[in-house]
């Protein structure tokens, strides 16, 4: 069995997930429940948001928002289709600054969206849910060590041809279409 890790700054600290916001009374008693703790975090830029852990320890919340995505049939599925999650909505980095991080993502052309104290919210493309990320701006944090229940990885689906950037590549990688070969 591996070591817990512990979250903090330079690390992936939450996996958010995507609900119609009048979803949230459900899947909050739905976590209860199943003996879950959860918690009404409040507000995060005009939507409501639930918070708990998984059973390793990693940070995970549901999103309410009007811009859920419609449900996806799914066969052999408990939840009735209208709380269906959609899908991620975000992730949240935890950094002692935010300076840093945020050139970096505008050089992947991962725009600015919207600031809300020590948040900074940014969209690929189009933006919102599953195209989105946050930056959370911890002064003073400790730095999180990578172990279990801490998240390692986060990748976005990009279109066939799309330019991909790298870190620290500066210049673009062209996603290969499904004819060339690598």
């Amino acid at each position: 069995m591996a070591d817990r890790g512990s979250p903090g700054v330079g690390q992936v600290t939450v996996t958010s997930f995507s609900v119609p916001e009048q979803s949230l009374g459900y899947w909050e008693q739905r976590l209860r429940a199943a003996g879950i703790p959860v918690e009404r975090s409040g507000m995060q830029f005009d939507e409501d948001v639930l918070t708990f852990t998984d059973s390793d320890g990693l940070k995970l919340e549901i999103v309410g928002h009007a811009g859920a995505k419609a449900p996806r049939a799914q066969r052999g599925v408990m939840v009735p289709e209208e709380h269906a999650v959609r899908g991620f909505y975000a992730v949240t980095l935890s950094e002692q600054g935010f300076e840093a991080t945020a050139d970096t993502l505008r050089t992947m052309e991962v725009r600015a969206f919207a600031e809300q104290g020590n948040r900074f919210r940014f969209d690929v493309e189009e933006g919102g849910a599953g195209a989105r990320v946050d930056v959370l701006c911890v002064l003073g944090g400790w730095y999180g060590r990578f172990s279990a229940g801490t998240a390692h990885r986060i990748a976005w689906r990009v279109a066939e041809g799309q330019s991909v950037y790298l870190f620290p590549c500066v210049s673009p990688i062209r996603w290969p279409s499904s004819k060339s070969t690598l």
